[in-house]
Parts: structure tokens; sequence; C-alpha cells
């Protein structure tokens, strides 16, 4: 059954071939279709579109005319209401000129005015100004008066009020104090009251010495040699065991990763490729993505063996070939012999002996082509790492192997030490339970001596602490009952506050007085400073009027000039356009006419691109369904090989079945039956 599933997967391999062959030739018939109907298109759809940019401009240039005519009609209307306006604008200059004049002489006369009332208003603003700067200084000692006895007022109620504030804090700190020194006296004599355990401390630790001195002596003689040989022996056996371990799971995990990414179809050709150590970079730097393409010819990207390149080019001298570091498929020797390996610092060097199609590369991943290119070593590439990651693997492999080899030996050493072992502990059995017996009594009498030692510690500590505290808050109460009766003597010894608030009131009458008279002085200035400011704006504007009325009066007769020619030019311009209705009528008609023209063209050159676009459309559609075709039967080969390879796989292991269990040939079964 094995053999007949081998046969009659061929013959349906060998059927899907045929069927893919002959799909193959109708695809390229149905491409050859589409080729040329795609051919022919380009021409069509030039005329087409160079048929429709003629009517297109001649519409544009009709659009153009009729825009033009518009434009002309609107010239007209706009030059009417310009003459119009000319008119006006002319009789308004005139009168501007007349306001002026106007103008003028009303300013004259207000800026002689202006003029006499300046000269009595400069001395009485002396007068006033000399006043103010008396008052001012009288102002100035009155001020500085009162502010000195504010401070000295304000000073003694500040230390007052902090010195009371003081001493306040000091007599609730020092009321504390002793309420902690009398806590702290109270503690120490209940902590003397306490101690009493140095005697028992002193027989547990006897005690514990002679338990101790036994139990250690019996485990000495019981044991010792026996677990020493048993340790030395079992700890080598799980380091081994456990090297071993780890160098199998990560060759294992190794494997699955490499061969999880693979293609089974068509698989790359870096899965057929065996690079020396130190050369997985410079490999994936000369190919590349190139290396994820497979060797099968099937493949839509393959590689093809093109011949051993005897003719190619050799490398600059001295150079090594690739080729000479890597074992692959035939189809990669042209293109791995034409790279050549070289150190990083030759790279620039040799670069100027290469010859098309070459390049170089380094170890560490830096590329020099032929052409110019040169690319800098970076991190190392997928294909790279691949290759890396196969080496190791074989590495793993060969050390797990060794490893689990010393493992095994290691292990039957430790099993025969460990049986030594059992052997002493069952003779020694007695001994044993001595040693325990002595050891729990040992335990129990360690820890009631740590108990002890740990409350005699708590109780030196808590004494060390209490003292410390009752010297510092004895210390502390001192210096704060210094502090309180030196801020006391202060107190006592400030300034009446009365004295001081009556000087204080007298400063401050005085200072208010020649305040208002100051600023009453003060108002006088200003109201003549801006009477005087006020005169000063109003002459400067009313020159600044005058030269204005006088630049407009000059304005207006220029512009009166400009006018009346503007207004000849309109009038020339309107006698121009009573002409161009005419002119308009006979170019409309000429265009008119191409445009019949045009359009005719258009339709007969849309009509053969509609054609050509049919005929493109039905070619399009065979050379899918071809293709189509083309994929389903390479998808059934495909699946033939598959199911072809498991029946051949099938009877292999049927024949090695056979050959194991029955030690001959599938041909002697009959015999043996």
């Amino acid at each position: 059954e094995a053999r007949d599933a081998v046969l009659a997967g061929e013959r349906k391999a060998e059927a899907d071939l045929r069927v893919v062959a002959e799909r193959t030739r109708l695809q390229a018939e149905s491409a050859t279709k589409q080729a040329l109907a795609a051919h022919a298109l380009p021409a069509l759809r030039d005329a087409e579109a160079a048929a429709a940019a003629g009517l297109q401009r001649l519409v544009l240039a009709r659009e153009s005319l009729d825009a033009e005519e518009r434009r002309a009609g609107e010239r007209a209307v706009e030059l009417e209401r310009r003459a119009e306006e000319l008119v006006r604008d002319l009789a308004r200059e005139k009168a501007l000129i007349e306001d002026a004049a106007g103008a003028l002489q009303r300013l004259e006369a207000e800026a002689e005015g202006l003029g006499l009332d300046a000269e009595g208003a400069e001395e009485a603003a002396a007068e006033a100004r000399e006043r103010l700067a008396g008052l001012e200084d009288v102002l100035f000692d009155s001020e500085a008066a009162l502010s000195a006895a504010q401070s000295a007022l304000s000073d003694r109620n500040a230390r007052r009020a902090a010195a009371e504030r003081t001493i306040r804090e000091s007599d609730e700190r020092i009321a504390r104090l002793d309420r902690d020194i009398a806590r702290v006296a109270t503690d120490l004599a209940a902590l003397d009251g306490s101690e009493g355990g140095a005697d028992r401390l002193a027989e547990l630790r006897a005690e514990m010495d002679e338990v101790a001195e036994g139990a250690a002596e019996a485990e000495e003689k019981a044991h010792a040699a026996a677990r020493e040989r048993e340790l030395a022996m079992r700890q080598p056996a799980q380091d081994a065991d456990r090297k071993a371990q780890r160098l199998e799971t990560e060759a294992g995990t190794l494997a699955k990763l490499l061969a999880s990414g693979a293609d089974r179809r068509y698989p790359p050709v870096l899965e057929a490729v065996a690079v020396a150590k130190g050369y997985e970079i410079a490999l994936g730097a000369a190919l590349g993505e190139d290396l994820d393409a497979s060797a099968d010819t099937a493949a839509p990207a393959h590689w093809s063996d093109t011949g051993a390149g005897d003719a190619d080019p050799p490398l600059p001298p001295g150079v090594e070939s690739l080729l000479a570091r890597v074992d692959g498929p035939p189809a990669l020797r042209r293109s791995l012999r034409q790279v050549g390996v070289v150190a990083r610092g030759d790279g620039d060097r040799l670069r100027a002996g290469l010859r098309p199609g070459q390049r170089l590369v380094s170890p560490e991943g830096d590329v020099w082509r032929w052409d110019g290119f040169t690319a800098a070593a970076d991190a190392p590439s997928a294909a790279a790492r691949r290759l890396a990651e196969r080496n190791r693997l074989g590495d793993l492999k060969r050390e797990a192997a060794d490893a689990r080899a010393a493992a095994d030996r290691l292990r039957t050493e430790a099993d025969a030490a460990q049986a030594a072992v059992r052997q002493a502990s069952q003779d020694e059995v007695q001994e044993y339970e001595t040693a325990q017996m002595m050891r729990r009594s040992l335990d129990a009498t360690r820890q009631r001596l740590a108990e002890a030692e740990r409350r005699q510690g708590e109780v030196a500590a808590k004494r060390s602490a209490l003292v410390e505290a009752q010297s510092r808050l004895a210390g502390e109460r001192q210096d704060v009952t210094a502090r309180r009766d030196a801020l006391a003597e202060q107190v006592a010894a400030m300034a009446d506050a009365a004295a001081l608030e009556t000087a204080l009131e007298k400063a401050r009458q005085r200072a208010a007085a020649d305040r208002q008279a100051a600023n009453e002085a003060r108002v006088v200035v200003q109201s003549l400073q801006r009477e005087a400011e006020m005169r000063s704006r109003r002459l400067a504007a009313i020159a600044a009027d005058r030269a204005a009325w006088d630049e407009r009066r000059n304005r207006s007769h220029g512009q009166i000039a400009e006018i009346e020619r503007r207004r000849d030019d309109v009038e020339e311009e309107r006698e121009a356009l009573r002409e161009a209705p005419e002119t308009f009528g006979q170019r409309r008609r000429a265009i008119l006419t191409q445009i019949a023209a045009a359009e005719t063209a258009r339709r007969d050159a849309a009509d053969r691109l509609a054609a050509a676009e049919t005929a493109l459309a039905e070619a399009d559609k065979a050379a899918r369904e071809a293709l189509t075709a083309l994929s389903a039967a390479r998808e059934e080969r495909a699946g033939s090989e598959a199911r072809l390879e498991a029946a051949r796989t099938r009877f292999a292991e049927t024949v090695r079945g056979i050959r194991e269990r029955l030690d001959a040939g599938p041909e002697a079964l009959p015999q043996i039956a």
C-alpha cells in the first residue's frame, strides 16, 4: 500500500506538471494580447486629448472675446460716470480755494491775541513757583520730625511686646521641663528596683557550655566523615547535570527559533548556507535581503545557477573571496566569488581596483561597492544573526553531548558514595538518636540564655537613655530660666510710652498744617502751568492749521489742472469705444466656425479611444482568468508534491520498521509469513 501510494503520487505530480505547463502557455498568450492592446492605447489617448485641448482653447477664446466685449461696454459706462465726477471735482476744488482764504484770516487774528496774554502770565508763574519751593522745604522738615517720632514709639512697643511674649513662652517651657524631669526620676527609680537577673544569666551560660560540648562530640563521632564524602561526590554531579540540562535547553530553543520562520514550499537560500565563524556579519552585509530568496526556480523570487562565471573579472590582488568562507548552493557561488573580504582599514584603498558588479565587505559589516556606494557597519542584519545562531546551535549541541557524558559519569560515582553513607547511617543509628536528644537540650538552653541576655540589654539601654534625658532636661531648664530673667530686666528698663505719644501728636499736627499750605501753593503753580501749556499748544495748532490751509490751497490749484487733463483723456477714449461693436462681431463669427470643426474632430478621436479601451478591458479580463487558472494549477501541484513526499516518508518508515522488527527487507515478508 505504501509503494502504491508513492506511484500514484508520482503520476499525479506529473499530470499536475503538464497542466501547469499548458496554463503557463495560455497565460503567456493572454499577456501578449494584453500588451498589444495596451501599446496602441497611449497614441489614441494622446490624439483624443489633443483634439479636446484644441476645442478647449477655442472655447476659451470665445469666452475671452465675450469677456472683452463685456468689459468694453462696462468701460463706456464707467467713462460716462467719470466725466460727470470730473465736473463735480472741478467745482469742489474751486470752493476749497475760497474756504482756505477765509480760514487763514481767522487764524491770524487769534494768534495775535494769544501772544499778548502770554507776557503777563509768565511773571505770575515765576512768583508762584518761588513761594511753593519755600513751603516744600518747611514741609520736608516737619515730615522728617513726624517720621522720627513714629519710629521711636513703634520700636519701643514692638520690643516690649516681643519681650513679654518670650517671657510667657519661657514660663510655659520651664513648667514642661519640670514635669519631664520628675517623670524621668520616677522611671529611674522603678528601673533600679527591677535589676536582679545577673546571677541567673551566668548559670544559663554555664549550662549551655556543658550541653553544647556533649552534643558536638556526639555529632562528630556519628556523621562527620561519611557526610563529607557524600557531599564532595554529590555536588559536582549536580553541577554537571544542571550544565548539561542548560545546554540542551538552549540548543532546543535555538533550533525551534531557527525552524519557526522557514517557508517549507520555497525555503530561503539562507537555510542551505554554512558560513565560517566570524564571517556571518560580512555575508549578511554583502547579500542582505537577497538571502531570503529561494534556490527553487518555481519561487517568485529565486536564485538560478548561471554557471561557474570563469569569464568574470577577478578581485583586486591580495583580496580573499567570500566564497572561501561560505559553503552554499551552486546558484550562490558566482555572486560570492565577486565579493572580497578585507580589513576595515583597507576598504577605501582597495575599492579603486573593483570591476563592475564587485564589492568589498569587512568582517564587521562595512560595504564598499564598485560604483562608489559605501555603507558603514551598523547593527548586524537579520540574515547575519540567523547564520550566527546556526553556528552557535552546532557548538551548543557538541557542548551539550560532552556535558551529558560527564554528568552521567559523575552521577554514577555519587550514587556509589550515597550508598556508602546509607550503610554507615544504619550502623550508627543509636549514636545519632543520642545526638538528637542532646541537640534538643542544647536548643532549649540556648533559647533561655538568649531571652535573659535580651532582657538585660533592654534594661541597660533604657537606663542609659533615662540618665542622658535627665541631664539634658536639667541643662535646658537652666538656659531657659536665664533668658527669661534677662528679658524681664529689659522690659523694666524701657521708657514710658506717654511722652513718646505726646511728641508724636505734636509732630503730626505741625506736618498736617505745612502739607496743606504746600498743596495750596502747588495747585496755583499747576493751574498757571496748564494755562501756559494750553496757550502754547494752541499757538502751535494755529501755525499747523495755517500751513495746512496754505498747502490745501496750493494743492487745489494743481488739482484743477489735473482734472482738466483727465477730462480730455476721457473724451478721447469714449470716442474710440463707439467703433468697438462691429469689430467684436467679426471676431465672434470666425471663432464659432473653428469651434464647430474642432468638436467634430474630438468626437471622432473619442470614438476610436473607446473602442481601444474596450479591447484592452477584454484582454485584461482574459489575462486575469489565465493567471488565476495558473495559480490554481500551481497550488494543486504543490499539494500533490506534499502528498507525494508524505507517501515517500511513510514508505521509508514502513521499510525501516520491517527491518527493525524482523531484521529483513520487504521482499522476505512472504517467506516469514
